[in-house]
């Protein structure tokens, strides 16, 4: 069996990350290991867990979607957004 794609969701909706969290986990290959609720906390979580995949809303609070994406793309080039 291969190894779960390791998925980071990034919204300030906490309703609607947690119907994004729900569907994905349907999937098998699919593992959500966090949910961060600003453009900041997706940064530092992207550090902490290490993601295959971040899902990031472009409007967030205290950094942007494109300009927390800079910085995982410049730390972590491998993370596919």
């Amino acid at each position: 069996m291969s190894e779960k794609i390791k998925v980071l969701l990034a919204d300030d909706h906490p309703l609607l990350a947690a119907g994004l969290k729900m569907t994905i986990s349907e999937w098998d290959e699919f593992n959500v290991v966090g949910i961060a609720s600003n453009g900041v906390e997706a940064v530092e979580m992207c550090r902490e867990l290490l993601p295959n995949l971040v899902i990031m809303d472009m409007q967030m609070p205290e950094l942007t979607g494109p300009e927390a994406i800079k910085q995982i793309k410049a730390q972590f080039p491998d993370i596919r957004i």
